[in-house]
């Protein structure tokens, strides 16, 4: 399901591109939304979530968000320095902050929890996950370039410190983080 909705999610935005449309590039969004909150829902409910699973999907996630904005650039070139902010805070600096989960015996980000409750709350709860991105692309979407940049600096922001909160606590107390795993156990 997640290869599926990605590749949707890449028709579309090509399909959006080249007849510039953006009922066609909200369909593309629609595409990666929908699907990402599926394939989870599916991985969790049938007990199938896996590590590797949970890699894919934050790849994946990245991957569609990446080709959203640029064909949001594509149709509308006054939104590339918002949407470049925002990519450096999700793509590069909010993956290595999604991967951390692998540095522990987690299935995904979605048990951080149990590593650092204030970088999941903030990052990975289920309204810290839509704030993080619905917030930068609705500013996107209705023209306003420039609140739409300092959402994604803000975004950058707290990224930057949770990324940094989380690799300080993997150096400095890797056996707290196991004995609050340990203690979640049934």
């Amino acid at each position: 399901m997640t290869i599926a909705r990605t590749l949707a999610c890449a028709a579309l935005t090509v399909e959006a591109v080249a007849g510039a449309s953006w009922r066609v590039l909200l369909a593309a969004v629609a595409a990666y939304w929908i699907g990402d909150v599926c394939d989870g829902i599916l991985a969790r409910s049938t007990a199938r979530e896996t590590r590797f699973g949970a890699a894919l999907d934050v790849v994946c996630d990245r991957a569609c968000c990446a080709l959203v904005l640029l064909g949001a650039v594509a149709l509308e070139p006054s939104f590339a320095l918002p949407v470049a902010v925002y990519l450096l805070a999700f793509v590069v600096v909010d993956t290595l902050l999604s991967l951390t989960f692998l540095a522990w015996p987690l299935l995904g980000v979605n048990y951080l929890r149990y590593v650092d409750k204030r970088v999941w709350r903030l990052n990975f709860s289920p309204p810290a996950k839509l704030l993080n991105s619905a917030v930068f692309l609705l500013l996107l979407l209705a023209g306003q370039p420039n609140a739409a940049a300092a959402a994604a600096m803000g975004a950058l922001v707290l990224k930057s410190v949770s990324l940094l909160r989380m690799v300080r606590t993997l150096l400095a107390r890797p056996s707290r983080c196991f004995e609050a795993l340990e203690a979640a156990q049934p």
